[in-house]
């Protein structure tokens, strides 16, 4: 049988990218769909751009302000119906018509899959510019491998091109602490432990980088929480998965986190952020002492404290994105 999927459009105060969301939604060939419109209690025109729609969406208000995350669980759990869902996020939209159709075939014929998800084309706004974002993936991924390879850039998702098994969703309790920034890499990897991973080798999605997004005003403390999210990982895949190979896994994984928030830190933040970064880094008991010995990171330490350095590369990362 055809799943039901449920698109979820969280939203709060943005209703000048809103009606590009919804509208990529209804263009998507699949039928056996919902479009959820999840509005966070906001306080500009969001209502009356979803009450255009009319019955071609279903629309829910919260009450109050839940913060991201909790909206995205509170429309999870209460709002939709479908078997599986994708999360769309506001100020990002689908340009492939027929992803959530691909996306459904494949979990038709193949019900060991719990995860389907796809590339996206990067775009920043500021800039007017951006780049693909597509990895070379097998159509079809034991889960498990997945999760194990977790730490190579290629094995990542994307929130506005996953579509998951809402379900075990439920059942792993999703985004249960909003503080956590990565509360959707925690998801889809917990699931990765608990069935196939499907791939569609296409950009379905625009994920839009502009100055109010998300990501972009993240502070380094709610970085720094997101090394939790690997003992919760740790946790889950402890059920799974031989101790060695978890063991090899968390050791490789906190590395990639760990160079992956130092170049972030290097290439995009200030130098007195930079410094915070590694002060905090210092105090968390998630990173095991012998990883500031290795090369790369003694490198990125020095990039980082050497203010001289560290100007010289922000200068070249900026050269570089005007290209």
């Amino acid at each position: 049988m055809k799943p039901f999927i449920s698109i979820i459009i969280p939203t709060y105060n943005r209703h000048e990218y809103l009606k590009e969301c919804i509208d990529s939604a209804l263009k998507q060939t699949y039928t056996r769909k919902e479009i959820i419109v999840a509005d966070d209690s906001s306080k500009d025109e969001t209502r009356d751009v979803c009450k255009s729609y009319g019955s071609l969406i279903k629309y829910f208000c919260n009450k109050k302000n839940l913060g991201m995350h909790a909206n995205w669980r509170k429309a999870l759990y209460d709002y939709a119906k479908g078997g599986y869902a994708l999360i769309l996020n506001d100020d990002d939209f689908l340009i492939d018509k027929n992803f959530v159709f691909d996306a459904a075939k494949q979990i038709e014929e193949n019900d060991s899959i719990s995860i389907v998800h796809a590339g996206c084309k990067v775009y920043y706004e500021n800039k007017k510019k951006g780049f693909n974002l597509l990895f070379n993936l097998p159509k079809v991924t034991a889960g498990k491998n997945y999760f194990l390879n977790s730490h190579k850039m290629k094995y990542n998702f994307l929130t506005g091109s996953t579509i998951f098994k809402r379900n075990l969703a439920l059942k792993l309790k999703a985004f249960k602490n909003p503080s956590i920034f990565q509360l959707d890499v925690e998801l889809f990897l917990k699931m990765s432990l608990h069935g196939d991973v499907a791939y569609i080798k296409k950009e379905v999605f625009v994920y839009r980088k502009h100055k109010n997004s998300y990501g972009a005003n993240a502070k380094i403390q709610e970085l720094i929480k997101n090394f939790e999210v690997i003992d919760s990982l740790y946790k889950e895949g402890k059920k799974k998965l031989q101790i060695n190979k978890l063991n090899n896994w968390r050791r490789r994984y906190t590395q990639a986190c760990c160079a992956t928030l130092m170049i972030w830190a290097l290439c995009h933040k200030s130098y007195d952020d930079g410094i915070l970064l590694l002060k905090n880094l210092k105090k968390t008991k998630h990173i095991p002492r012998t990883l500031y010995f290795q090369p790369k990171f003694i490198l990125l330490y020095t990039l980082i404290c050497c203010r001289p350095l560290n100007q010289t590369i922000k200068y070249i990362f900026e050269k570089f994105r005007e290209v």
